[in-house]
């Protein structure tokens, strides 16, 4: 685990989505992905 979030190796996909905005980013997971986890909760950034 890094110090600045909650991720564990192996928990990124080799491509990412980064959206702007935090309330986009849940939507996405939400809509587009299979089981999502949140890894980061820092700053109102949702990951």
């Amino acid at each position: 685990m890094t110090p600045h979030n909650e991720a564990e190796k192996g928990d990124f996909a080799e491509t990412v989505l980064l959206p702007g905005d935090p309330e986009r980013a849940g939507w996405m997971a939400a809509t587009f992905l299979e089981a999502p986890r949140c890894v980061n909760r820092r700053r109102g950034a949702l990951g």
